[in-house]
């Protein structure tokens, strides 16, 4: 049984913290001394106790909704950098869906080697945009920039998975404002010239 004063104590705390006895009713569970009374009236918590589990319950919802929202509003909070979650924009795909996109006339094609590479041989209509340097790659895109105000497709493509130029490439795309997703030929041109797809040769002088 507890002490008289070591409720009291306990009660005045309770109060300051802003805790309501006017809440308690009788139900089954008879906890403390009302010490309003002198101490000898059992008061049971019942409802209490069911408003501090609903509050629980509240609170966890508030806490998987308030995530939801920070992961999926772009303005929100979010435990990735928004440079990281534009970037997902960014889809590789196989040579072979390259080609099914090629047939529809959104689609706009990018080489992204060097200049040297690209006259030697690139796919058929593709714009070379070189992804370095950077210099070089922000005076294309200016040149081309026609491609990024219309509902285009884009599809980039360099030397393969060694290559990097076509990430760099979609990267700074997005870095400057295109909001659409950007698909990337994940084995570049090798593959897509072994897989006997059409080519365009430098012509011998």
């Amino acid at each position: 049984m507890l002490q008289k004063n070591s409720i009291g104590v306990f009660v005045k705390i309770i109060r300051r913290l802003g805790f309501n006895f006017s809440l308690l009713t009788r139900k089954n569970y008879r906890i403390l001394y009302d010490v309003r009374q002198g101490g000898n009236t059992m008061i049971e918590l019942s409802k209490t106790i069911k408003r501090f589990k609903e509050s629980i319950y509240i609170l966890i919802i508030s806490s998987i909704f308030g995530f939801t929202i920070n992961i999926f509003h772009p303005d929100g909070y979010i435990f990735i950098s928004k440079e990281a979650f534009n970037y997902k924009k960014i889809v590789f795909i196989s040579s072979e869906e390259a080609n099914i996109k090629l047939s529809s006339p959104l689609t706009v094609i990018i080489d992204s080697r060097d200049e040297s590479e690209y006259l030697k041989s690139h796919i058929p209509g593709a714009i070379n945009i070189p992804g370095d340097p950077e210099s070089t790659t922000i005076l294309k895109i200016k040149e081309n920039y026609n491609i990024m105000s219309q509902p285009n497709e884009l599809v980039i493509y360099c030397t393969g998975t060694s290559c990097g130029t076509s990430e760099i490439l979609a990267k700074r795309f997005i870095n400057i404002g295109y909001s659409k997703h950007i698909y990337i030929i994940e084995n570049g041109f090798p593959e897509w010239e072994k897989l006997g797809y059409p080519i365009e040769k430098e012509r011998a002088s």
